[in-house]
């Protein structure tokens, strides 16, 4: 079981500790419930779904099993409430997804005197089964009422508005469906349940199942049978007072591939805060008061793993489970919080559903148009001129194509996101910006696990979190601007983000907001923490805001026009109109289009009037060197954009010198900065060699690049020195126009950057750069990170434990015993349930050793039953 310690907050909250309960990783988060029915298959490569793949979920919120209720006269009740399960099955129905605010027995129903008949149209149960498909949820809604049927329950249970949803999609013919939708899922909320009259779960808490086939990348398009189950964020109270809160949601993963006797679970425990106890992991069990002499102990538990000889089980008994005892020996009850148990099974070589066409060739195959709405048979279905797959259809930031293959979202493996929901995990951020401004996991609500949603996270520590960032919703002052979310200074002007919107350190001038986003706001000359910061009675602060009282640094440029502040006050630099000054504030002081230090440096016209020899010409517009551009298309270089818009002199008809002017040389597509493209006049292709030098070279004299490399004839021989014949010369698997123009890779040199790896590898396998020998900057070549220790040359840290991959394969920060290096590919490398990072960094245990002190328990169960896996003689069993 791939498991990990959930991560702590790591900032200090009021009054509580928190506390990791068990291990886990982070799993996808759910997909919207779609409501586009299911497209008929394109093609007979969509197969059928073999009867061998299923699944089983099941989550409840809560589970009592209650031993004595003396009041209704019962010796033993079962009830749960919130429970949300679903299944996929070998033989009809196929799928199933149900959802029930409260699941009991038929005895308990007839002891309250309920007809069960009247109980269902009163409870907010949902099922639905497929096929044939559903292509919405259904759902239903419970409103309690004082003086209704429910309140026979009140001895045992109270709860408040419940709603359910469940949905089951599975085609009509047995054929596989997209990989979108799943096959079933189900969702179930209710708001404040106090159970026993003494112990009560506030707010709103939900619990979710879902079984999906996601694609494994095996041929003939193999997926894996995957069952997800989750629960919630939740507050417990015991006689109304608060004694722990669950910070961030339990949930249990398990994937079934059609390897037999595999072991695929992910746990994500929850991080749970306890109130005013100042616990830590150690202690629990903890024990409580609850009323009329009631003991209450709380403990935690990790999931049961069951490998079956198709796939696989895991059962939870319960994330959090509470015993009520009376006097401390006679059992009254035992609670369950989110119990959970989840199941997927495959087929010997798992499942196959055929290959999904792409009829219009938009680059979204049939089966994700049917789910996205789109038109299969059409790439451009709203005839806009954007194809499909450019498509943003829930306006998140990223196309159609880039959600269902995850291209952009590759600090997370790539996973998808939901095309048809801007905010695939419900954090508030959209899929775009977690993926490009936040660097936040677009399918996990709180990427970290520390308790904290990824929207109120505030990376960069600059007082605004990243919804606030990236929505621009504190900075009111400046039209609601966004910021940098990992960039605590967006401008760079000495004053974090939220010091700007707040203006909290403008207080000479009433703490008025600054923009977070202009380092001058005033323009005036001065960046605005230095206004803002006084250093004494003859330096007092200035206004951000005002213009008028920025003091300018004669050796600083505030207006960036490449002249400075005191050349242009004195118009030292302006010698050849008189000396006469410029405007230090405004970079175009005669707004002809051309700065002030184009116009002095190097056009010679006027600063200070728009058309210089009165001609009826502005400056910008005025060609003095004849060739064709521009005064302002040359300094600007805004026409050649096939050379990075390198300028050109304005002034010099050829700037290279090499026979062809500026014009010329951009009308021809050569550079008009290099010399040796300048085309002979004896060259029928153009290509920078003249016909008698191709006969020499053997190439062809009317076809400029002979071998298709992308580089000119004449440019291989003249300039770059490859063979105008052999399309990759150095033979690195990239040819050479695309190691000049697109990678700037040497393409005489097959390992540019000398790390063991052809420049081709890097660039079309591995991904990592073939300029840079060590990608990642671990310090471990890329050449050693592929070929010796297996790890990844473009992350520091592979196994993403917190050590990099450098200092686990030296042992570096091992010292404790003796620099035993740790597995960069594994996170725990010695299976002990406890990371690398947390053995050495926080217990100073072995990561190399199971059991760091020889008891006879792994140091995971020693840290988790609070004993001390650096001594022997303290065991789990005796701490």
């Amino acid at each position: 079981m791939t498991s990990r310690p959930s991560r702590r907050p790591d900032r200090p909250r009021a009054h509580r500790k928190a506390v990791a309960a068990g291990v886990g990783l982070s799993t996808a988060a759910f997909y919207t419930l779609l409501t586009v029915p299911l497209a008929a298959p394109a093609n007979a490569e969509q197969l059928p779904l073999p009867p061998g793949a299923t699944s089983a979920g099941s989550v409840d919120l809560l589970r009592a099993q209650v031993l004595s209720v003396p009041l209704l006269g019962q010796s033993a009740v079962d009830l749960s409430v919130g429970r949300a399960s679903g299944s996929l099955n070998a033989a009809n129905p196929r799928a199933v997804a149900a959802a029930d605010n409260i699941a009991t027995t038929n005895d308990l129903v007839a002891l309250l005197g309920l007809e069960e008949a009247v109980l269902d149209t009163l409870l907010g149960n949902v099922t639905q089964t497929a096929p044939p498909d559903n292509a919405a949820p259904a759902t239903d809604e419970l409103l309690p009422t004082d003086g209704g049927p429910l309140d026979a329950l009140d001895l045992l249970l109270d709860l408040g508005v419940s709603n359910a949803s469940a949905q089951a999609r599975f085609s009509a013919d047995g054929r596989c469906i997209p990989s979108l939708p799943p096959v079933s899922q189900s969702r179930v909320s209710t708001a404040d349940v106090e159970l026993l009259g003494s112990i009560g779960l506030g707010g709103t808490a939900s619990v979710s199942q879902q079984t999906r086939l996601v694609p494994n990348g095996r041929p003939n398009g193999g997926r894996n049978v995957v069952t997800e189950v989750e629960g919630s964020t939740v507050a417990l109270e015991i006689l109304g007072n608060p004694v722990l809160e669950v910070l961030s949601a339990p949930r249990l993963e398990v994937r079934a591939d059609g390897t037999p006797g595999a072991d695929d679970v992910t746990y994500t425990a929850p991080v749970i805060a306890l109130a005013g106890t100042g616990g830590d992991l150690a202690d629990f069990p903890f024990t409580t008061p609850g009323a009329a002499g009631q003991l209450i102990e709380v403990s935690v538990a990790d999931p049961v793993v069951e490998v079956l000889p198709n796939g696989v089980r895991a059962t939870l008994q319960g994330a959090i489970h509470i015993k009520v005892t009376l006097a401390g020996f006679l059992d009254v009850a035992e609670i369950d919080v989110f119990p959970m148990t989840a199941q997927a099974t495959a087929p010997a070589g798992g499942v196959e559903c055929g290959t999904p066409g792409d009829t219009d060739g938009d680059g979204l195959t049939d089966d994700v148009e049917g789910v996205i709405g789109t038109n299969p048979n059409n790439p451009d279905s709203d005839g806009d001129g954007t194809g499909d797959g450019q498509e943003d259809a829930d306006g998140d930031g990223l196309t159609n194509l880039e959600e269902v293959t995850g291209s952009e979202n590759d600090r997370y493996d790539n996973e998808p996101t939901d095309p048809t929901d801007a905010d695939s995990d419900d954090d508030g951020l959209t899929d775009g910006q977690e993926v490009d401004l936040t660097g936040t996991d677009p399918n996990t609500a709180d990427t970290d696990g520390d308790g904290t949603s990824d929207a109120a996270e505030d990376p960069d520590g600059d007082g605004l979190t990243n919804l606030q960032e990236v929505s621009g919703s504190e900075n009111d002052a400046f039209d609601d601007e966004p910021t940098k979310p990992l960039v605590a200074d967006s401008d760079g002007d000495g004053l974090d983000d939220g010091e700007e919107t707040s203006g909290s350190e403008n207080d000479a001038f009433a703490n008025a907001p600054t923009d977070p986003n202009a380092a001058d706001t005033d323009g005036g000359g001065v960046p605005d923490g230095d206004e803002v910061t006084s250093t004494g009675p003859t330096d007092p602060a200035t206004n951000p805001n005002n213009a008028a009282d920025d003091v300018l640094d004669p050796a600083g440029d505030a207006d960036q026009d490449g002249v400075t502040n005191g050349d242009e006050v004195s118009g030292d630099a302006n010698d050849g109109y008189d000396n006469e000054p410029t405007d230090p504030r405004d970079p175009d002081s005669d707004d002809d289009g051309l700065t002030d230090g184009q116009e002095i440096n190097e056009t010679a016209t006027d600063p200070n009037t728009a058309d210089t020899d009165g001609d009826g010409t502005s400056d910008a517009a005025e060609d003095p060197d004849g060739d064709g551009l521009t005064n302002l298309e040359e300094v600007s270089g805004s026409e050649n954009d096939a050379f990075d818009n390198e300028p050109t002199d304005p002034l010099v008809a050829d700037t290279d010198g090499g026979g062809v002017e500026d014009g010329d040389e951009l009308a021809a597509g050569t550079d008009p900065n290099d010399p040796l493209d300048d085309l002979p006049l004896d060259d029928q292709d153009q290509d920078g060699l003249t016909d008698a030098e191709e006969l020499v070279e053997g190439t062809d004299p009317t076809d400029p690049d002979t071998d298709g490399d992308g580089l000119l004839d004449g440019e291989e021989v003249n300039t770059v020195g490859t063979d105008p014949l052999d399309p990759d010369t150095d033979s690195d698997g990239l040819n050479d126009g695309r190691e000049v123009n697109t990678v700037g890779t040497d393409p005489l040199d097959a390992d540019s950057d000398s790390d063991g790896l052809s420049d081709g590898r890097e660039v079309n396998n591995v991904g990592s750069d073939p300029l840079d020998k060590d990608t990642d900057g671990d310090r471990l070549n890329d050449g050693q990170e592929v070929t010796r220790f297996k790890t990844d040359p473009t992350r520091k840290d592979t196994d993403r434990d917190g050590l990099n991959d450098r200092v686990e394969v030296k042992g570096s920060a091992n010292k404790r015993y003796d620099k035993c290096p740790t597995n960069p590919n594994r996170k725990d490398s010695d299976k002990d349930g406890l990371t690398d990072r947390q053995e050495i960094k926080r217990f100073g245990t072995d990561p190399c050793t199971k059991d760091t002190d020889q008891g006879g328990a792994s140091d995971g169960k020693e840290v988790k039953a609070g004993s001390d896996p650096l001594d022997p003689r303290s065991t789990p069993g005796n701490p």
